[in-house]
């Protein structure tokens, strides 16, 4: 039977207020806002309308249907699955999503198939909502303090009752008032929550919580605070503060003002002065330290205070450790022979350790800020504020190597290292060090000075030139002006050197010594040490030592241009002799020392040394001449008698062997005569070609010839005279064309053969290869006789030259054939090499340059 619509007559308005007040009732039953509202929708059918369903929306925007009721209750559980298998659009321009959006109602007085259609969502859709038969619908939003908490939503249907505004009416003061039940039991339950949350974080919290009332009296204490004053909270609660928290200076057992009182008294957040303790109900002293904050209602008035203390008794074991730590940090920093220091953030010195004071003789206080900078050689302090300053800028650790002020005056060489020290990634500090590397920077210096002298001393054989060119390397590395004196025949003393820093002093020098010499009878300086070898030091020159110095007065205008603070001069000793000396000078005092005349010493030794070799050189150069020249002319003058004598002892063979004149001792003696002529004929050629040699006289007549048909012409001519040894030549014969000297090239061969069979005593195979490798001609000479030792190998070509192993074997020879050989195959663009092993033969090997390629 169809149902009319709600009239706004007495009845109706009497109705629809017991139905409010009903429902009042009911959202006031109990704070379980969930279970409240599903029983407002079970109330609400079949009075309100046939369905009705209560949507919520969730904190992140989700919608939730809370309840659904119906006229006949098998059907909710259908009405959920509808639900959830067609969720609202929340894209719809009207409906659920629409009223929550807008914060206002929909009212739908009819529904007809039109507005279904509308609103469903497939052909499937349509036909459940047809099926289910909606008559007419309202929704309404469920609002509070400005907000939309969700919707409440009647649907009429079987009953056929059609909603109008005073239907709207009713159910939108419905609305509000579940609205204000849903607010209501939230903010009870958040109040709650953050009650419980704020109850169990004092009471989890590892700090001690004593809250008061306006009066000072004890609320609530927790675990911590109840530990540790001794008080159980139940005891505690409602005594005065003071009684329950008792605090005590540790230093001076005086009782300390209760915090609690200074914030009620002035209504702010107070502390304790440091070194207090809490005296404990137990008799315990611990020392805490705390914080008191005033508890302000809406108004601003203190309705109570909140105590938060903690035990320290860790913390100050802590701190004592940290202060005995620091203490044996700053015991170790002073006693380390470096100096340290750390600097702030921005650089500025903080901290100088005691060696600073001892290094420097400045006190640290004075020092802190940018004053140490003093101390750094002025040479060295821009590069040093400029690498310093970067690496502030870039935060990175730096390093440099400075000279820093003695308290004596002196600079020594350190290295500076400094490292940023970071807590959490910010530089909170940078921590540095300063380590005296005075004595190993010297050594380096002096190693280096020592190598680059000794370059220059071997670069030539002018030794003036070389001796000019050192005394320019130790200005001013060493000293600020050098000079090097050389004794000549006769004992008078000649400048070889002046070097100053200032070239124009250095050519006054030069000019004052030239027209000044030394004089040799002078006690001191220069004349002194070439008298008595022994070096001099005067590390502090006084101007009475000045004038003794000084040969003439000139001398001693000059040194005191230079400004001469600190002086010493070395002799050049060679073999025992005194060559010459090596002073140097520099313009400030106390300059010199011992280490410093040591490396004086060395110098002046490699000085001595390159002289007397050069000078050595230059007498060997001389004897060698004279030797060359006595071999040149003795072999030529030998060469004229020994031709005469061959050739009367050969003319005497032939007419033996005519007239058989001669028995046959005297035959034998005739051809020992032509033997050894041809021998010592052989010797005075390789002599004059050795003369030859090195006077650059060897001349060579270079043609084209076969090189392959040369060792055969050799080897046919060795051939008769060999008894004890087999020669054999493996030839591919073809022709090997060479440019080069015919003679002087079989001179090779033969002396190749001639030296296989001399070192093969006790007979044996000579083997001969000849060929062509790529685009040389190769000969190879292989014996099987006494062969070379390995440590002589390197030196079988040199002039003169013998290898150890034929003294004993008694083995004639020069040493100069195998010199030859090389020379004259050099000449030809050649090479030759030897492999041996001793007992096992030698094989020699020859390279020449064919004349012309194969054709390929």
């Amino acid at each position: 039977m169809e149902q009319q619509p709600i009239v706004p007559d007495h009845r109706a308005g009497a109705s629809a207020l017991a139905f409010l007040a009903e429902a009042s009732s009911v959202l006031a039953e109990s704070l379980d806002y969930q279970a409240t509202l599903r029983r407002i929708t079970q109330l609400a059918v079949p009075r309100l309308g046939d369905w009705c369903a209560l949507d919520l929306l969730a904190d992140d925007g989700r919608l939730e249907r809370l309840a659904v009721a119906h006229v006949e209750p098998e059907r909710v559980r259908w009405a959920y699955e509808l639900y959830a298998r067609y969720p609202p659009n929340p894209n719809a321009a009207r409906g659920l999503w629409q009223v929550l959006r807008s914060g206002q109602p929909e009212l739908y007085p009819l529904i007809d198939d039109a507005l279904l259609v509308a609103s469903a969502q497939d052909a499937e859709h349509l036909r459940i909502l047809r099926e289910v038969g909606m008559t007419s619908a309202l929704i309404v939003p469920l609002r509070a303090r400005g907000r939309t908490l969700g919707a409440l939503s009647l649907v009429a249907a079987e009953s056929g009752r059609r909603y109008g505004p005073a239907d709207l009416q009713l159910v939108a003061e419905l609305g509000g008032r579940m609205a204000l039940a849903i607010d209501n039991a939230r903010l009870y339950r958040e109040a709650a929550e953050e009650r419980e949350r704020f109850r169990t974080t004092l009471a989890s919290i590892g700090d001690a919580v004593i809250v008061t009332d306006a009066a000072g009296r004890v609320t609530f204490m927790n675990v911590v605070a109840a530990r540790l004053t001794g008080w159980a909270p139940e005891d505690a609660a409602g005594h005065e503060l003071p009684q329950v928290f008792r605090v005590a200076n540790e230093m001076s057992d005086a009782a300390a003002e209760n915090p609690v009182e200074r914030v009620l008294r002035e209504g702010q957040v107070v502390g304790l002065a440091n070194h207090t303790v809490l005296l404990a109900r137990d008799g315990r002293a611990i020392p805490i330290d705390d914080s008191g904050a005033p508890i302000l209602d809406e108004s601003g008035r203190v309705t109570g205070v909140v105590l938060v203390f903690r035990d320290i008794t860790g913390r100050r074991a802590a701190e004592r450790a940290l202060q005995a730590s620091e203490e044996r940090y700053r015991t170790l920093v002073d006693s380390i022979p470096q100096i340290t220091w750390v600097l702030t953030p921005d650089g500025a010195v903080d901290y100088l350790n005691r060696r600073w004071t001892e290094y420097t003789g400045l006190p640290a206080e004075t020092q802190l800020g940018q004053r140490w900078v003093e101390v750094v050689h002025p040479d060295d302090r821009p590069g040093l504020l400029a690498s310093r300053t970067a690496a502030i800028a870039a935060g990175e650790p730096y390093e440099a190597t400075v000279r820093l002020r003695r308290a004596d005056g002196a600079y020594h060489w350190h290295l500076v290292r400094v490292v940023p020290l970071r807590e959490n990634g910010t530089i909170v500090a940078w921590f540095g060090s300063a380590t005296d590397i005075h004595a190993h920077k010297q050594a380096e210096d002096a190693q280096r000075l020592l190598a680059e002298a000794t370059t220059v001393l071997a670069s030539s054989l002018d030794v003036e030139a070389n001796i000019a060119a050192v005394a320019q390397l130790v200005v001013p590395r060493l000293a600020d002006w050098c000079t090097v004196d050389l004794r000549r025949p006769g004992g008078a003393i000649e400048t070889a050197a002046v070097a100053h820093s200032d070239p124009a002093q250095a050519a006054q020098g030069w000019e004052v010594l030239r027209r000044h010499p030394i004089d040799p009878h002078i006690a001191h300086g220069t004349a002194g040490v070439l008298r008595s070898g022994r070096p001099e030091l005067v590390s502090d020159v006084s101007g009475e030592q000045l004038a003794a110095l000084a040969a003439v007065p000139a001398h001693a205008q000059l040194a005191g241009a230079r400004g001469i603070g600190s002086w010493m001069c070395v002799p050049l000793v060679a073999r025992g002799a005194v060559l010459g000396t090596i002073a140097l000078g520099a313009a400030e005092r106390g300059r010199y020392r011992a280490e410093d005349l040591a490396l004086a010493e060395e110098l002046a030794r490699r000085i001595a040394l390159a002289i007397e070799n050069a000078r050595l050189y230059h007498d060997a150069r001389e004897a060698i001449a004279v030797r060359d020249q006595f071999l040149s002319v003795a072999a030529h003058e030998l060469k004229t008698p020994l031709t005469a004598l061959l050739g009367y002892a050969r003319l005497l063979q032939r007419r033996q062997r005519q007239a058989q004149t001669l028995d046959e001792r005297d035959t034998r003696a005739l051809q020992t005569i032509v033997t050894q002529g041809v021998r010592l004929e052989g010797l005075i050629n390789l002599l004059l070609d050795l003369s030859r040699i090195e006077a650059g006289r060897l001349r060579l007549e270079s043609a084209e010839l076969d090189f392959a048909a040369l060792v055969r012409r050799a080897v046919g001519e060795a051939l008769p005279g060999l008894d004890e040894h087999t020669l054999t030549l493996e030839d591919a014969g073809e022709p090997l064309p060479v440019l080069g000297d015919a003679l002087r090239l079989e001179q090779v061969v033969h002396s190749l053969i001639q030296n296989a069979v001399k070192y093969s005593p006790a007979g044996g195979a000579v083997t001969m290869q000849i060929g062509r490798q790529g685009g040389q001609a190769v000969l190879t000479v292989r014996d099987e006789g006494i062969g070379i030792p390995e440590e002589a190998l390197p030196h079988l070509f040199e002039r003169f030259y013998r290898a150890p192993n034929v003294e004993p074997l008694n083995i004639s020879g020069t040493g100069v054939g195998l010199y030859v050989v090389r020379e004259i195959v050099a000449r030809h663009g050649g090479t030759i090499a030897v492999t041996s092993a001793e007992n096992q033969g030698s094989t020699f090997t020859v390279h020449l340059p064919l004349a012309t390629q194969p054709q390929s």
